[in-house]
């Protein structure tokens, strides 16, 4: 069943119906998924609705029968009641949908009935690319969050489906253990009835382009990696993350600096004082005689001399909180230098400088959703840089923690169930939680995960968690309730705390 219903994904099959079946798609979806299956595995019609090895039985003048060949294996598929709805009154032909309740049943058959049953998605998203190339990669991190991009991308996996059918709970993955997550992953499945071994031989023909794969894997869907940033920051000059606070927008500036630019980067903050004065420049008192006054630049002046004069040597000016300054009092006229093409400005403080930004500095900001002068941006502003959203990222957080002394609570689940009722709540998205914010630096072990304990989970929440939610309801003790429960707004502590949070999450 979950090989099927994986197939029926990948084929854009909802809970709206899909009236036309695309042959193309759903080959394409079987040749990726029949390596799960081992050698010689054979599964009769009735139990799945296209068993893995159909094209080696099927002759090429056949082919144009598989429209039919589907359906009718469908009406005979046991375990698709409850989960598929399969129409035949259409005029244009029988289509299929899912069942709005599809995925319990699914949990039902697939005998998930507690997130330790759920399927790792990382495992199975290494097995089933294992022979592709999916280009350069940093490190295990990025290894795994590229992977899992490019499944959840391919296979249309909803968030929903993602939080009830898989988790994260595995290691980092190493793709020279590529047998390692088959036998896993299918462990996890329940047995399925056989009638007897066929020996057949698995198809591999099947690639995706690797130029493809690695547009699902930087697609802005998700959060993109550190590449994707990198290359966007090349090509455009000037990039600002933005999203709600905790979502690592502070944590890629710094690994851009440090990896990219090294020792030629300026960090600077925006702040509702900072002014045109000290960022462009301005007439100020002369340090020699303080009776006198005289022009002088400003910090982003001082920035594009130095890129001036190393044309060779690659320069990062970072603005943290861009939106908490006065944008059009910070730059003034500089602000149409920002195109790169446009012709020299002429600066009101000093109408001898014609300003013009060098192609060796680029600018990277920081922005916080949550803030409310993010309204306040200049749209001049917004059309000279490109914007990237950081959302609060799971699979990030899933391959970096150790919550096994948890007493059984799944740090992922309840970054889930929290993020969900803000979404829910009038609040909405842009005030979610943060990925970082269950990854304090003094939880940081010696294999680089984050470990976690009861005492340290109950001390995160109260301290750092349930005071950014206050601040967010302004009071508003309903909302916070309505958030967190009745208990955890409390700030409970030792079982009780515990307890609460078990409540919280079975709800």
């Amino acid at each position: 069943m979950f090989t099927t219903f994986l197939i029926l994904k990948y084929h854009g099959i909802s809970t709206s119906a899909v009236k036309k079946y695309n042959t193309s798609k759903i080959e394409d979806a079987i040749n990726l998924l029949m390596s799960i299956y081992s050698d010689g595995e054979f599964l009769p019609e009735k139990y799945t609705l296209v068993y893995p090895f159909f094209n080696h039985e099927w002759e090429i003048s056949e082919s144009k029968n598989y429209t039919n060949r589907v359906a009718n294996n469908l009406r005979s598929t046991i375990a698709w009641r409850g989960v598929v709805e399969f129409d035949e009154r259409a005029k244009d032909g029988p289509f299929i949908f899912l069942l709005p309740y599809y995925i319990n049943n699914i949990k039902k058959e697939c005998k998930i009935i507690n997130p330790n049953n759920r399927i790792d998605i990382r495992l199975l998203s290494a097995w089933i690319f294992r022979e592709h190339d999916i280009g350069p990669l940093m490190n295990s991190l990025d290894l795994t969050i590229k992977l899992t991009k490019i499944f959840k991308e391919l296979f249309n996996i909803s968030e929903i489906e993602e939080r009830e059918l898989f988790h994260y709970n595995g290691p980092l993955l190493d793709f020279s253990l590529t047998k390692t997550p088959m036998s896993l992953f299918r462990s996890l499945l329940p047995p399925v009835p056989r009638t007897s071994n066929i020996s057949k031989t698995i198809q591999r023909s099947f690639f995706i382009e690797p130029s493809r794969l690695e547009s699902l894997a930087t697609k802005v869907t998700g959060n993109p990696d550190v590449n994707y940033i990198i290359n966007l920051l090349n090509k455009h000059k000037q990039v600002i993350l933005y999203g709600p606070p905790g979502t690592g927008k502070t944590f890629i500036t710094k690994t851009i600096s440090q990896n990219v630019f090294k020792d030629y980067t300026t960090f600077i903050q925006f702040h509702p004082a900072y002014g045109y004065e000290e960022f462009i420049g301005g007439i100020r008192p002369s340090e020699v005689d303080t009776i006198s006054f005289e022009r002088k630049p400003g910090l982003f002046l001082e920035i594009i001399k130095e890129a001036r004069d190393h044309p060779s040597t690659n320069y990062l000016l970072i603005i943290d909180e861009i939106n908490r300054g006065n944008i059009s009092k910070i730059f003034g006229e500089a602000i149409s230098c920002l195109d790169r093409d446009s012709l020299p400005a002429i600066l009101s403080f000093d109408p001898r400088i014609k300003l013009k930004i060098p192609d060796n500095l680029y600018i990277l900001g920081t922005m916080n959703s949550t803030d409310r002068s993010i309204a306040l941006v200049d749209y001049a502003l917004r059309r000279r840089f490109y914007f990237i959203y950081l959302s609060p990222d799971a699979s990030i957080l899933a391959s970096v923690i150790d919550d096994s002394d948890l007493n059984g609570i799944s740090l992922v689940n309840f970054f889930h169930k929290i993020n969900d009722r803000i979404s829910n709540s009038v609040l909405g998205k842009e005030f979610q939680i943060g990925h970082t914010y269950f990854m304090p630096p003094f939880l940081k072990s010696s294999n680089e995960k984050y470990k976690w304990s009861l005492t340290d989970f109950n001390s995160v929440f109260n301290n750092s968690i349930l005071p950014l939610l206050e601040e967010y309801c302004y009071g508003n003790e309903n909302l916070l309730r309505e958030i967190v429960g009745n208990d955890l707004s409390n700030r409970l502590i030792g079982e009780h705390f515990t307890d609460a949070v078990k409540i919280f999450l079975s709800n």
